[in-house]
């Protein structure tokens, strides 16, 4: 991100942006649940792709994560289920 984002309050910062400062934190805190609806949206491909793959290394040091997409090409997860108007439609999918 540009170095003065540092100075800048969350509302002057773009969708991306907020995300990526989203990201970041679930990365360094000790947290041991991260819901991450939608953490995507307004990121390039690479950028997205980047942070899953940290989402990925958050769970495989024992975090549990709990990842709300539409874009179901990002998904990728011990389990997945694709739910339709609050319903489980297909569940236990598994992609690795």
């Amino acid at each position: 991100m540009p170095a003065d984002t540092e100075n800048c309050y969350p509302f002057q910062l773009s969708g991306g942006m907020v995300r990526r400062v989203l990201v970041s934190t679930a990365l360094i805190t000790d947290v041991r649940l991260v819901i991450a609806d939608e953490p995507t949206p307004g990121m390039s491909v690479e950028q997205a792709v980047e942070a899953l793959k940290m989402f990925r290394e958050m769970a495989e040091d024992g975090k549990n994560i709990v990842l709300i997409t539409h874009d179901i090409d990002f998904a990728f997860a011990d389990r997945i289920a694709v739910f339709y108007a609050g319903t489980i439609v297909q569940p236990g999918l598994c992609r690795f």
